[in-house]
């Protein structure tokens, strides 16, 4: 079904919207994708140069301003909150992520039981593992099939332990599969 985009305009309302998908509306609107979880849905934001520049004149160091935006990917809000606080939010967990990702099995093992005490650095760690790991994947999506199919891994793994953190109460289960998993 074909829509002629300059009848929409630019302020659409869902309306609008239904009449011109016509009978399909229903069926169009409310489908929920059963094999792409929203999860791992990658929406649009500003560009990361453009909010360089913004924080550049903003007086934040270059230093903090990359660290601050691989943090907060293009969540502006996190990113200013992040730079206000210094650059400290957050420093902890990638900290583990690095340990975790640039230590053997045995190695990721032993956090395990450092991360499972607290379910919020549980929960930050994982959740600085999937940023890392996003980030990382886009950066290497270039250099060939070997370093994605390393960060896909790494990024599916950490959506997977997101996931389960949200449904079960048993930290150290998840963390042990996700650092075997890595």
């Amino acid at each position: 079904m074909a829509v002629e985009y300059s009848k929409i305009g630019d302020n659409v309302g869902i309306d609008r919207i239904s009449e011109l998908l016509g009978g399909d509306a229903e069926l169009l609107l409310n489908h929920v994708s059963k094999t792409i979880p929203k999860e791992s849905l990658h929406l649009p934001g500003p560009d990361t140069s453009q909010l360089h520049e913004h924080f550049l004149a903003a007086g934040y160091g270059e230093t903090s301003i990359t660290a601050a935006l691989l943090r907060a990917g293009t969540n502006v809000a996190e990113a200013e909150r992040l730079l206000a606080a210094g650059g400290e939010a957050g420093d902890t967990s990638v900290l583990l992520v690095k340990r975790a990702l640039g230590g053997s099995s045995y190695d990721r093992l032993l956090l395990v039981d450092d991360l499972a005490k607290q379910k919020d650095s549980t929960r930050e760690f994982v959740d600085m593992l999937a940023t890392v790991a996003m980030v990382s994947l886009e950066a290497t999506a270039h250099r060939g099939m070997e370093p994605v199919r390393r960060w896909q891994m790494v990024l599916q793994a950490a959506h997977t332990a997101q996931g389960a953190l949200e449904r079960s109460g048993n930290a150290k289960l998840v963390l042990t599969e996700l650092m075997l998993a890595l």
